[in-house]
């Protein structure tokens, strides 16, 4: 068995935290973004009727947020 120093456990709780950031910010942009441009269908928005943005059913406002977070990701990680 490895003898654990501080260091490395240290920049081991660094990583995660940096990396658990990382996703959050990248969630949070991605939800912001579609949620600019799109708006899903519900009792609240009466159907879409009175939205002046796109109305999409929930399973494409999840799709969109999936392609652009992947996208936003991968510009990140060059």
């Amino acid at each position: 068995m490895k003898n654990i120093s501080i260091k490395t456990t240290l920049k081991y709780i660094f990583e995660q935290l940096t990396g658990n950031f990382a996703g959050f910010l990248t969630g949070a942009s991605t939800i912001s973004l579609v949620s600019h441009f799109f708006v899903t269908c519900s009792f609240k928005t009466l159907g879409g009727l009175p939205a002046k943005k796109t109305v999409v059913n929930k399973e494409t406002f999840q799709e969109l947020g999936w392609v652009i977070s992947i996208i936003i990701g991968s510009r990140h990680s060059k």
